[in-house]
């Protein structure tokens, strides 16, 4: 039993995909041997730039991960390594 299958009794969108194969399926029975493929789209907002030079990343990021018993971006992971903590913006001073 794979993903889709599973996510099929909570997802409508997984579960039309699974009707449309079985009726392709009860038309011609070898489609039951090829793949059932869905594709998602997602759009992420920007990172917020903060009046502290902190940045807020994605909301509903899509890849935190666990660091340090911590919950943590995962494209900035390197920072919390490299540096111990997040990486400060600060204005640009052309003088």
């Amino acid at each position: 039993m794979s993903n889709e299958d599973l996510l099929s009794a909570i997802d409508q969108f997984i579960r039309s995909t699974a009707g449309q194969f079985l009726t392709a399926a009860l038309t011609n029975p070898a489609r039951l041997f090829d793949g059932l493929h869905c594709q998602s789209v997602m759009t992420i907002q920007p990172v917020d730039f903060l009046e502290n030079g902190l940045q807020n990343m994605c909301d509903g990021c899509p890849s935190m991960t666990l660091y340090s018993g911590e919950l943590v971006w995962s494209c900035r992971m390197e920072e919390l390594k490299q540096f111990g903590g997040w990486v400060r913006t600060v204005p640009y001073n052309r003088n």
